[in-house]
């Protein structure tokens, strides 16, 4: 071990330990000295002044508790590089998840035409499921809406970052008139990640996200099922009538209650379904 790299762990020790300490470890020498992670790990050569300060100032936020994806502004997801900012959410390996599982399924669905899908990501924040998407199936056409500007010029870099064409859409999927702005029965699927944290779970999150990440990602208020409302109206009239799929990422605790909102709204096929850890995070549903 360098001594870089022991003056990096004996200042995180209090906030990160065991594997995810290595873990910001390399990410901060990789990022702050522009190498591979093992390169940076195994280096001898002592860095520069302005290396140290950079690297001494990210501790700083670290200490803080700040996310390390937001002291180093940037992230990985779905093997692509994305900016964030404390403007969207850090996507989450689940989100992850439920990319894969919709580009799985559309290349299974058709294989011959599978790059061109009409796609809309309802609540896009960083971009992430979009950008993914569209690079995925690069003669799709993707739509993404937000009801953040900042989120959108995220998403919009994100998006010209990883060369992909994705239309920003800026709107709130709670006003009774955004839905007025797409075509109707135009899409092959809609897919978001809404919030969904209730006010209960909120009291033990974790300080890292709680202080940091935007609440009006997370939050949905006094009714936590709001946006899948909300979603499920406005897929109905703009997904193709039989084939369009709906995709929703969900609070594992409300999954019943958020698959009941979809039969009332008419889906058909509706399935839940687990992530990697177990738990009831997806729906899937056929416009009916």
């Amino acid at each position: 071990m360098n001594r870089l790299t022991r003056m990096i762990k004996d200042e995180l020790s209090g906030v990160y330990a065991g594997g995810e300490l290595e873990s910001v470890v390399r990410i901060l020498l990789s990022h702050y000295l522009d190498m591979s992670p093992v390169e940076a790990y195994l280096r001898e050569k002592e860095p520069s002044e302005e290396e140290l300060d950079r690297l001494r100032q990210s501790i700083r936020q670290l200490q803080q508790h700040c996310p390390i994806q937001y002291v180093t502004g940037e992230t990985e997801f779905y093997g692509l590089k994305f900016k964030v900012t404390p403007d969207v959410l850090i996507p989450r390996p689940e989100t992850e998840e439920l990319t894969e599982m919709i580009v799985r399924r559309f290349r299974r669905r058709s294989p011959a035409s599978a790059s061109s899908f009409k796609i809309l990501d309802v609540g896009t924040g960083s971009g992430c499921i979009a950008v993914a998407l569209a690079v995925a199936f690069p003669s799709a056409e993707v739509w993404a809406m937000d009801i953040s500007q900042p989120a959108l010029e995220v998403a919009a870099y994100n998006a010209a970052a990883n060369r992909v064409r994705v239309h920003f859409v800026h709107g709130d999927i709670l006003s009774g008139t955004v839905a007025r702005r797409f075509p109707v029965n135009d899409f092959d699927m809609i897919v978001s990640n809404p919030p969904y944290v209730t006010q209960k779970e909120s009291l033990s999150m974790h300080e890292r996200v709680y202080r940091y990440e935007p609440h009006q990602a997370l939050f949905p208020g006094s009714r936590p099922l709001i946006f899948y409302e909300h979603i499920a109206r406005f897929a109905r009239g703009r997904l193709k009538p039989q084939t369009g799929l709906l995709y929703l990422e969900i609070n594992e605790n409300l999954s019943q209650s958020t698959a009941g909102i979809l039969k009332r709204q008419h889906y058909r096929q509706i399935t839940l379904r687990k992530d990697i850890r177990g738990k009831w995070r997806f729906l899937e549903a056929a416009q009916g």
